[in-house]
């Protein structure tokens, strides 16, 4: 707890964040706008209240979602992180992938550390982020070139273009590719791993696809807040420990995205009962008395499908910056032409010097 309070102090000094606590402390208006936004939608409060009854009994879940909802007040972690669940709602091939993905990392311990070896050394590599992260998506979509050129670049002919940017960088670095090719073969040994793991990687390293993308983008931000990475990765571990949840869950935060009175303060809200656990039980106690006890969560079958077609999500709009304008480089002023040498005048002929008279005899 005194570690997420210090955490959300330092959030508070930074200009991307909305700082939950100070906003809910001086303006209680949000508090009773998002409660009341609750208690007027009886689909709503089931599900708000399931969501927290379902924390209270499975601590693990609850320790990541904690740590995961710490993030979403983060400008940009909030939408990045809203438009690739959206196109993953929206693909159900690539949200079947990935939710087999999840399920074998958290199955396979020995799997789970090979793949988190892999994004160690991707975002370990800060002075190349801008291409490091196509690179290494390329590679996990490759797997099999992958270990053929991380074995000597030399053996993948012609060079594919995620990777020519660091075609010198892998040729040089020995340790390196050695460290990723142990991580490659270790999966590659796993048959679950060709059948379980590998389809979503060539899905995400599918720039042409939505969903590949929107990850894309959501590493390529990763690639500059590693620890934001590791929270998001540790949460989708964790909700696949509890298939069933998953899905409600996914769905749960979608309908909250495409509500404009909890979109922008939800996750700020849930942030204030942590820390106001007065007020929580206050509150549960209130709504237990007018509308029972908290549903049992999950819902019974799979959660409905969202639309998405044409829907205005009320995330918060990224930040816009200007750009520094360019300070133009120094340029002398010309030099003015040298003026033409003046014309050497000839020089005047030796006047003829005359003849000396013949010395008279003597």
């Amino acid at each position: 707890m005194i570690i997420l309070l210090l955490h959300c102090a330092a959030l508070a000094a930074d200009p991307l964040v909305i700082n939950p606590f100070s906003e809910a402390q001086l303006q209680p208006a949000i508090i009773q706008a998002v409660e009341g936004r609750l208690a007027s939608d009886e689909t709503l409060l089931d599900y708000h209240r399931g969501y927290l009854r379902f924390l209270e009994t499975h601590p693990d879940a609850a320790a990541a979602e904690e740590a995961y909802g710490g993030l979403l007040v983060l400008l940009r972690f909030g939408p990045l992180t809203g438009a690739f669940e959206e196109a993953l709602m929206a693909d159900s091939e690539a949200c079947t992938a990935w939710d087999q993905y999840t399920a074998f990392l958290a199955e396979h311990r020995d799997a789970r550390l090979a793949v988190d070896g892999l994004y160690r050394c991707e975002l370990a590599e800060r002075r190349h982020a801008r291409t490091m992260g196509p690179a290494m998506a390329y590679l996990r979509a490759h797997p099999s070139e992958a270990m053929r050129y991380l074995d000597n670049p030399a053996r993948l002919a012609p060079t594919p273009e995620a990777l020519a940017p660091l075609h010198l960088f892998f040729k040089t670095r020995d340790a390196f590719r050695a460290e990723l090719l142990a991580f490659f073969q270790q999966l590659d040994e796993q048959a679950l791993a060709h059948a379980r793991l590998y389809p979503w990687w060539r899905i995400a390293g599918d720039t042409e696809r939505g969903v590949g993308e929107e990850h894309a983008t959501l590493m390529a931000y990763f690639a500059t807040h590693p620890h934001e990475f590791w929270v998001w990765h540790r949460r989708a571990i964790a909700l696949a420990g509890e298939p069933r949840a998953r899905g409600w869950i996914r769905y749960w935060y979608g309908l909250v995205r495409r509500d404009t009175a909890l979109a922008r303060y939800y996750a700020a809200y849930l942030q204030y009962l942590r820390q106001a656990p007065e007020h929580a039980k206050l509150i549960a106690s209130r709504w237990e008395g007018e509308f029972g006890l908290a549903p049992a969560w999950p819902p019974e079958g799979r959660p409905p499908r969202l639309q998405s077609t044409g829907l205005k999500l009320h995330t918060v709009p990224l930040p816009t910056f200007q750009r520094r304008p360019a300070i133009p480089r120094f340029s002398p002023p010309p030099k003015p032409p040298r003026p033409a040498m003046p014309e050497i005048p000839a020089r005047p002929e030796r006047p003829e010097v005359p003849e000396s008279p013949p010395r008279p005899a003597e």
